[in-house]
């Protein structure tokens, strides 16, 4: 009885083991998380925008706009590119709070990513505009 169960610890030890090399590997080859981030002022008003750019895969960007201190009800046209290929062009009408925002993934296309949003406001003429440099 005894060996049966110097044999079973034995292999439930070579099976933890294992396990934990197999977690540690792959946790090696995940990417590491990156994130770019810009933030500014809109002309013609007191809104502001903040726009971030993070990596979500080994192929895929995420890209997050967001104006805030926006007058609810007002609508705001939103259009963002990645070295010059459009990714979105949305419109959103700002809610209660004041803010509106859009979370879009890309392909990361190849070299250098230049994210740059541009956004316009059609009912009080304010616009915003940023660029962050990626990965």
């Amino acid at each position: 009885m005894g060996n049966m169960r110097r044999g079973m610890a034995a292999v439930m030890v070579s099976v933890l083991a294992l396990w934990i090399g197999s977690a540690a590997a792959g946790a090696s080859t995940v990417p590491l998380v990156k994130s770019v981030r810009n933030a500014g002022r809109c002309t013609g008003g007191d809104s502001t925008y903040s726009l971030a750019l993070s990596r979500y895969d080994r192929n895929t960007l995420r890209v997050h706009v967001r104006i805030a201190n926006s007058t609810p009800g007002q609508t705001w046209q939103i259009f963002g590119s990645d070295n010059g290929s459009r990714i979105f062009a949305v419109k959103r009408v700002v809610p209660s709070d004041g803010s509106v925002s859009v979370r879009k993934r890309a392909a990361d296309l190849r070299g250098r990513d230049r994210v740059k949003v541009a956004a316009g406001n059609s009912d009080s003429g304010e616009a915003c505009t940023g660029t962050v440099r990626g990965f």
